[in-house]
């Protein structure tokens, strides 16, 4: 019997659509290894190295997310789409108007099938109310799409594990995430064991939290190709 789990393997096979689900097995006998490799993140402002908290890289993935790093063309397509999804939630069209992440991740076409979509689309919302402004909207068109860096996925993908937003993702966000995606696939205990193995994987300095960039070691390239790419517009 397979069953999905996260990024690792006790003699299952996870769904495509599952986070990590390429990048790391564990084998029946506990024995942990990467399967393929990840290639290197693209650094939008120079070629070194990604250093978290370097004002010019996140300068950068503001700008990307302002929509300052797309054509005039494409700005104004996303407005049209945003004024469309508006007008079809019945909220009206305008630019004040607001579009549940719930909603367009029951409805639009590339969210539908990936469970992850609603969080995805959510953590957008500057209100955190789950709900996304035209501005909120542009900046997951533009990161979200399949043009989109490498860098602002990671950073999304980060942002949708953080549950509790304490800029860590901790022991918890894997557990209720597993939780809610996985249901009552697997026991308490199989989900404290991939949790456990996870954190002997990543955890770097062992101290039973992720930050983004040990966060980062996690997601292949099948992570920013399927979970973390939705082309809205």
């Amino acid at each position: 019997l397979r069953l999905p789990i996260a990024s690792v393997e006790v003699g299952v096979e996870p769904p495509p659509w599952l986070p990590f689900a390429s990048l790391v097995r564990v084998s029946q006998m506990g024995c942990l290894r990467r399967s393929k490799k990840v290639e290197p993140m693209e650094v939008a402002v120079d070629d070194g190295d990604w250093v978290d908290g370097d004002a010019r890289q996140d300068a950068h993935l503001d700008r990307e997310r302002q929509g300052e790093l797309i054509s005039i063309k494409e700005l104004e397509a996303t407005h049209k789409a945003f004024a469309a999804a508006a007008a079809s939630f019945g909220v009206g069209g305008d630019g004040e108007a607001r579009l549940s992440a719930v909603k367009l991740a029951a409805s639009h076409g590339e969210a539908r099938g990936n469970p992850l979509a609603r969080r995805v689309l959510a953590s957008f919302s500057t209100a955190k109310d789950g709900t996304l402004s035209q501005q909120d909207w542009v900046a997951a068109c533009c990161v979200l799409s399949s043009r989109g860096s490498k860098a602002n996925k990671a950073r999304t993908a980060f942002q949708v594990y953080d549950l509790d937003e304490d800029g860590f993702v901790n022991v918890d966000d894997l557990r209720r995430t597993l939780d809610s995606m996985l249901g009552n696939a697997l026991s308490p205990q199989q989900v404290e064991q991939i949790i456990k193995r996870l954190m002997s994987a990543f955890d770097a300095n062992d101290d039973h939290c992720l930050t983004e960039e040990e966060f980062r070691n996690l997601l292949s390239q099948e992570d920013y190709d399927t979970r973390f790419t939705m082309d809205l517009f």
